[in-house]
């Protein structure tokens, strides 16, 4: 898009009067100049209806040297958009505005009084400061409506536990609030106090019912696994539960002991995720209590786990983790993943039984790289049970680095799930496994069978080359190839 494009959208956008909802992407496009915002700006305040707004900027444009002045006339566009509802901003890279600029859009934010729904995304805007957090914190104030927030601050070095105080303090007033996400991911000036902060904000929300919270902060300790403990014990009522404390290399089994007991208090859970990437501290007895609390939880429908590089965590307490899965019949999806752990044969066998108990699974992704325990005789148990899902929709398993899967295991695995005839998406990685062509060939051939498959994806596999038969309508895309396009069966 050139500026002489931009001009037309304009344009356009002064004629649709009547718009509801618009959203633009700008961040694809590589020779837009900074005055984008202005001219948007210009076009939006005609739009008096308009309930929805979606705009993405940065990445791969100039439009990262977005200033002060430039958002501060598209904040004062915002203020005449009275009917608004929903409002996604997100600015990736976007380096160049400073806390006064920020502070225009909360401005703007405050005087939206119908808005229900706000995302936010500053993603390496390194120069967001716990001012911005106040303006932000303030501007909530005014937002009695909102039901949903959405606040990531990625890689922001500059936000301490200060800011997350300011916000606390705008996030304890949305008594509608239904769902929450605050991302600090390597936020690394956050410590347990930052999440003390926050997670006190969610004590008086009654109305929440799904929350998300990413704190891959290298400072945070098991106090604050304690803090985020306790608030939860006053939450009984939530449906869906994330926490990613991934990076988090100073946690132990005692911090994360104390959230594993307190998921067992939430009976009307649906969806739970749990993210402790290289949390190198965790041993056995922190997930000990994992196992019977997925028990309890007889409503979930959807589990993510990544305990990945958490090398103490034996196959016992692996092997009690997936024996829980039996008992989990409303489960829908599933995602795994384990990466260079202690995973074996017999993981995987367990495994396998407890998903043929689990018939309504739609979607499950297994990731086990690295784990070099796993032979063919897992994959061929896995592969036995994983044909008996007749609900089975989307599968990718992931065994880069197994390197002792050979085309046996892989033809063997291929032959079960030719009789997934339900299987509509297949993503197979095998980096580093001792798979050749052949194989991919008898692979393609087996999965002619399957009427509904749409993609199949073949990642990795540096034995492997491209249209290994040219009779089949399935495609194997390598690692370097850069087509996205779906391999059909039609």
């Amino acid at each position: 898009m050139h500026a002489e494009d931009l001009k037309y959208l304009v344009e356009d956008l002064k004629r649709c009067r009547s718009l509801r909802s618009i959203s633009l992407d700008f961040s694809i496009y590589r020779d837009i100049s900074a005055e984008v915002l202005n001219n948007l700006g210009e076009g939006l305040k005609r739009l008096g209806s308009l309930q929805c707004i979606t705009l993405k900027f940065g990445a791969y444009t100039q439009i990262t040297q977005i200033t002060d002045e430039g958002l501060g006339n598209f904040a004062e566009s915002l203020k005449r958009l009275g009917s608004l509802e929903v409002i996604d901003l997100r600015f990736t890279r976007c380096k160049k505005f400073t806390d006064a600029g920020l502070r225009n859009l909360g401005k703007a934010l405050k005087r939206l009084n119908h808005l229900q729904s706000l995302t936010l995304s500053f993603y390496e805007s390194t120069q967001i400061t716990d001012q911005d957090l106040k303006s932000l914190g303030e501007s909530l104030n005014g937002l009695n409506l909102l039901r949903y927030i959405s606040l990531s601050f990625t890689t922001s070095q500059q936000i301490t536990d200060q800011g997350l105080k300011y916000l606390e303090q705008g996030l304890n007033k949305l008594s509608l609030l239904q769902f929450i996400c605050l991302n600090f991911a390597l936020c690394e000036q956050i410590t347990d106090q930052g999440v003390k902060y926050l997670t006190k904000s969610l004590n008086g929300l009654n109305l929440l019912r799904s929350t998300e919270l990413i704190f891959s902060c290298p400072k945070i300790t098991d106090q604050g696994l304690k803090y985020l403990e306790q608030s939860l014990n006053g939450m009984s009522f939530l449906r869906d539960i994330h926490l990613n404390f991934a990076l988090c290399e100073q946690i132990t089994d005692h911090g994360l002991n104390n959230i594993m007991e307190s998921l067992k208090r939430f009976e009307s859970l649906q969806s739970l995720g749990l993210d402790f990437y290289e949390c190198g501290q965790i041993t056995d007895s922190g997930l000990k209590s994992l196992g019977p609390s997925l028990n309890r939880l007889s409503l979930l429908q959807s589990i993510d786990l990544d305990f990945s590089e958490c090398h103490q965590i034996s196959d016992q307490v692996l092997n009690d983790i997936m024996e829980s899965l039996k008992r989990s019949d409303s489960l829908k999806d599933l995602h795994l993943e384990f990466g260079r752990s202690k995973i074996t044969d017999k993981n995987l066998h367990t495994l396998g039984q407890s998903l043929q108990t689990s018939s309504s699974l739609q979607n499950i992704d297994l990731s086990f790289p690295g784990c070099d325990e796993i032979t063919n005789e897992g994959l061929s148990a896995l592969g036995k049970s994983l044909k008996t899902l007749s609900s089975l929709q989307d599968l990718l398993l992931n065994f880069n680095f197994c390197d002792r899967i050979t085309d046996k295991g892989f033809n063997t695995l291929g032959q079960n799930l030719k009789r997934i005839d339900s299987l509509k998406t297949l993503c197979l990685n095998f980096e580093y496994c001792s798979i050749t062509n052949k194989a991919a060939k008898i692979l393609n051939k087996d999965l002619e069978q399957l009427s509904h498959l749409h993609r199949l994806d073949i990642n990795h596999c540096q034995d492997i080359t491209m249209n290994t038969d040219s009779d089949s309508d399935l495609s194997v895309e390598s690692e370097d190839d850069d087509d996205d396009d779906d391999s059909n069966t039609d």
